[in-house]
Parts: structure tokens; C-alpha cells; sequence
């Protein structure tokens, strides 16, 4: 290598080392820049201390080509080569080009300057607004865009509890003056019908994404490190600037419960092949007094049964009062200080269910309505440096957006539906 090319090296050596090490990544094989030279004589002439020459203008004539050449490791430098015939455009050309070529390495290091690992409501705004503000975005969901409030939550929730109102919208319609003739309920429309509208609303989260030129993968995404994707699907890796983790929280399954298998979720409560006749219900939060109340509206007894002396833990005094009091004369039976400690599944198919108290019911399903948890099991966070709590929810800083130490943002939420 020449002294030229030796300064030249040494000199973006160092300006990686102080300033880019950490962000340049490498995508890049070769970076081929075509640059004017000088002639030498004049050059050499201004290298010498008495010289005090004003530096010569280029000429275009004789275009050459510098050569940088970065490995696959993240900010390490496999060679140099440059063909600069001095040490004057060593200086005043190769390094000050080199920094520009440099500048523009960093830029399209990433794949992305945003990815976005879950499809909910968080992750989708996420990466809409950044897509319109016209940066390349990517984003991930392993299930169905929408998530959790859209597709097996919120708006279903909604829907069945509308259905769940007409038993009692028809009884009051007599007194009223109408005459209500046979009536009859079909599960499967219902749940047909709810298919049919979180399939419209997922579509409408995927056009927003698209139209704004977002890429859009059907995966589930995991962790490589601080700025590596993982895309299980296709066991593709991509690489961001940034990345938001918007996994959101799932169902505790409670496997410490003998029988837990048996049991269902929220999640699974939507989509029953068949409406159960009976139903006990674990829990005594809103998502357990929402669906007690929604299938005993639709026909079905339900059995709540909660570990605390009131439901509703932390809402109005008054208010959990007066909807136990409603629930229990419309027919839904409460257990309170009281917990399930085994479900046994019979030949028959339905279920046998023992409480700490002395209780056995039998129904055609069990709910599990306890809690919820931050869902970042098999994420990869550990890889990436993440800090999460006992629980498994991220740690963030004081604006509970951007987890310590490294380029991710977290959505995830350990309560509700969200």
C-alpha cells in the first residue's frame, strides 16, 4: 500500500473509530466512488515545508476510483485501496470523500429505519405514521393484524355483548305495547358475523400500512441483537435503526392448576363450535364479569367464581354492589372468597371442576378469566440487552417509551385488553 493510501486509511480509521464504529452496519460489500485528480508535480511541491503554493484545482480528465471495503462485522474495516497518486489529494480529497461515503454508508446501513415486531393497535400506528413521514418500515405479526382489541378483544367483545342484550330488549318490548312472536338464537351467525367484521377491520389496518408503503410480513419476529430481526416464517434476518416492540400481553394460562388444559381463555370464547349449556367462569376482573354477563344473556348458566369478597377489585364501592346484586337476580350464580384447585375432564366430555372451599361443578366449559401477561416469552430481548421485570414486562425509561440502554421502544401491555 502506498503512504498515500496508508494516511488515507489511517485517517477514516480513526474518524470511524471516534464517531461511526457503533452505527455503521454491514450490508455493504463495496462503495466505488469516482473522484477527480490533480497532477503530481504540483502536488509534491505544495507537500514541501518552504513550499507555500496555493493548493491546485482539480481536473476532471482523468477520473480514478477509491475503494472501501467494509466487513460483515459492525463497524470493522477489512481493507483499504486507493489509487491517489499524493499525498496533497490524500489529504484534501480521499478523506474529506471518504467522510461523505461514509455518511451515506450509515444511512442505508439498515434494512429499515423502523421495524415493528406486533400488529395491534400500538404497533400499526406506529408504523403507519412513520411510513407517511417517509421512512422504510417494516412490521411483523405472527397472527392477525389488529391484535388483541380488534381481532379477539375489544370489538368482539362489543358485538357479543349487543347480542347478548336483545333476551332482555325483547321482554321489555311487550311492555311497550309490541308483540314479540318466536324467538331463537343462533351461535354460529353470530360468530359468522363477527368473523365477517374484524375480517373488514384487519383489512382496513393492512391498507393503511401498505398505502404508505410500509412492508408487511406474516411472521412471528424475534431478536437477533439490538438491531437484527429475525423472521421465523422465512428464517429471514433484517436489520433496523430502530425497533418497536408492541407485542402487547396475552391470557395467563395458570398452568400451576391442575386440569389447566382443559380450560379456555377470552381468546377461545369467541370462537366455541358450539354454544356450552353451562359455564364456569374464574375471575372476578372486568373481562370475567363481561363474559358472565354476555353468555348468560345468551342462554347459557353461568357460574362466577372469585378468590376476593367483592367483584370488580379497585372500581367504584357502590358500583361493584349494585351489579352483583343485578347479576345474581338476573340469574348469574357468584362464589366469592373462593378459588378452583383442580378441573377434571369426564368421559362424557364435560367438565368437573373442585373449589378450596368444597365446591364441585360440573359444566360444559371453564373460563379463565386471570389476568394477563406481558407477552414477550421467546422474544429474544435477552440477546438484544432488554431489562424486563418479574413478570416479563420490558423496563422503560420515565417516558415509558424507549427501553434502557439500546435503540427499542416497547407497546407491551400486562393488563387488559390493550
Amino acid at each position: 500500500m502506498t503512504r498515500a493510501a496508508e494516511i488515507w486509511a489511517n485517517g477514516i480509521s480513526r474518524d470511524l473509530n471516534d464517531n461511526s464504529t457503533n452505527k455503521l452496519r454491514g450490508v455493504i460489500d463495496t462503495t466505488k466512488v469516482q473522484m477527480p485528480v490533480v497532477d503530481a508535480a504540483p502536488a509534491a511541491a505544495a507537500a514541501k515545508p518552504a513550499a507555500k503554493a496555493p493548493a491546485p484545482s482539480p481536473k476532471p480528465d482523468r477520473p480514478i476510483t477509491a475503494l472501501l471495503i467494509v466487513s460483515s462485522k459492525p463497524g470493522a474495516i477489512r481493507a483499504f485501496s486507493c489509487s491517489v497518486p499524493c499525498l496533497y489529494v490524500a489529504r484534501n480529497f480521499c478523506l474529506r470523500l471518504c467522510r461523505h461515503v461514509l455518511k451515506e454508508i450509515v444511512m442505508t446501513a439498515y434494512d429499515y429505519d423502523l421495524f415493528v415486531i406486533g400488529g395491534g393497535s400500538g404497533g400499526v400506528r406506529a408504523g403507519r405514521v412513520a411510513a407517511s413521514l417517509g421512512k422504510r418500515v417494516g412490521i411483523a405479526e405472527e397472527f392477525r393484524y389488529g391484535g388483541t382489541c380488534v381481532i379477539r378483544g375489544c370489538v368482539p367483545k362489543k358485538l357479543y355483548v349487543y347480542a347478548s342484550q336483545f333476551s332482555e330488549h325483547f321482554e321489555d318490548a311487550e311492555g311497550y305495547g309490541w308483540t314479540v312472536g318466536e324467538r331463537s338464537f343462533d351461535w354460529k351467525k353470530l360468530v359468522a358475523a363477527k368473523e365477517k367484521e374484524i375480517t373488514r377491520l384487519e383489512g382496513l389496518y393492512r391498507r393503511g400500512l401498505e398505502n404508505n408503503k410500509a412492508e408487511v410480513f406474516d411472521s412471528r419476529a424475534e431478536l437477533v441483537d439490538a438491531h437484527t430481526v429475525r423472521l421465523v416464517a422465512s428464517d429471514k434476518t433484517v436489520t433496523a435503526e430502530r425497533i418497536v416492540i408492541a407485542t402487547g400481553g396475552v391470557a395467563n394460562a395458570h398452568i400451576s392448576l391442575p386440569g389447566y388444559q382443559h380450560c379456555i381463555s377470552s381468546n377461545e370464547a369467541f370462537d366455541l363450535e358450539e354454544l356450552p349449556r353451562s359455564m364456569l367462569i374464574a375471575g372476578g376482573g372486568y373481562i370475567a364479569v363481561e363474559f358472565a354477563n354476555i353468555f348468560h344473556g345468551l342462554g347459557v348458566d353461568v357460574t362466577l367464581i372469585y378468590r376476593g369478597k367483592e367483584i370488580l377489585s379497585r372500581f367504584d364501592h357502590d358500583m361493584r354492589q349494585g351489579l352483583h346484586k343485578a347479576m345474581v337476580e338476573k340469574g348469574v350464580r357468584i362464589l366469592t372468597t373462593d378459588v378452583i384447585e383442580s378441573v377434571e375432564k369426564r368421559a362424557e366430555g364435560d367438565l368437573v371442576a373442585r373449589t378450596k372451599n368444597g365446591e364441585t361443578i360440573t359444566a360444559d366449559q371453564v373460563m379463565l378469566a386471570l389476568g394477563r401477561d406481558p407477552n414477550t416469552k421467546g422474544l429474544g430481548l435477552e440477546k438484544a440487552g432488554v431489562a424486563v421485570d418479574h413478570a416479563g414486562a420490558i423496563i422503560v425509561d420515565d417516558f415509558r417509551a424507549r427501553a434502557r440502554r439500546i435503540s427499542l421502544r416497547s407497546a407491551t401491555s400486562p393488563t387488559g385488553y390493550s
